[in-house]
């Protein structure tokens, strides 16, 4: 069943039909050459009584673990050493989720986020800056445009948001005909993201049922 952002929004505000339970992730995230942990990855198809059938992707770096609901139409395309991505069936549409080292003292504002943008597509206009919200965190956004292969153009929604000692990269990288749904996707994604306290404990509400 496809649920609607604006059906995540009132269940996430109002907290109506929504049950929380501690996810026990079995992950482990493997170790890269240099000893660093980087990032491991699964979907999940989880359901049972009293609660909507639903695919759920938990990653875990390190001891940091997080989740989120899949968008419906997305599935686990891969998982790098820092970044997992989702994507729709005809590939007009990807949605990715990056992990990425905070140096001390570094500002995470719209300049930072312009800078990832400009050192990963040189070619890239920025079409507005914006925010974002994900697990009671906010961060700079922005949409971004540029001509790919073959002059294929891509338009981008990205967000850059602060946790723990971390920066959480959120991005939906789609056609121009298909960024609308893109976005909507990119809502879900932040809507129900979640990350582990200080102590390494992941809570996620799973959507009742009977709403």
């Amino acid at each position: 069943m496809r649920v609607t952002n604006i059906f995540l929004f009132t269940a996430l505000t109002l907290g109506q039909g929504w049950r929380c339970a501690g996810a026990d992730i079995a992950l482990e995230a493997p170790q890269s050459q240099t000893n660093a942990p980087v990032l491991a990855a699964e979907l999940r198809h989880e359901g049972g009584e009293g609660v909507m059938d639903s695919d759920w992707v938990y990653m875990v770096a390190g001891t940091n673990r997080y989740a989120f609901l899949a968008p419906a139409g997305m599935r686990l395309d891969v998982a790098g050493e820092s970044r997992v991505v989702l994507r729709n069936n005809d590939l007009s549409c990807f949605l990715t989720v990056r992990v990425i080292d905070l140096t001390f003292g570094e500002e995470v504002n719209s300049q930072y986020a312009r800078q990832i943008l400009q050192a990963e597509h040189s070619n890239a206009t920025v079409l507005q800056e914006n925010g974002a919200c994900a697990n009671g965190r906010t961060g700079p956004g922005l949409d971004a445009e540029w001509s790919g292969p073959a002059g294929v153009m891509k338009r981008q929604r990205v967000a850059y948001i602060p946790c723990h000692n971390k920066v959480l990269e959120f991005a939906t990288v789609c056609s121009p005909e298909s960024f609308a749904a893109g976005q909507r996707n990119f809502s879900t994604v932040l809507l129900t993201f979640r990350a582990s306290d200080a102590q390494g404990k992941l809570t996620i509400n799973h959507i009742s049922s009977k709403l």
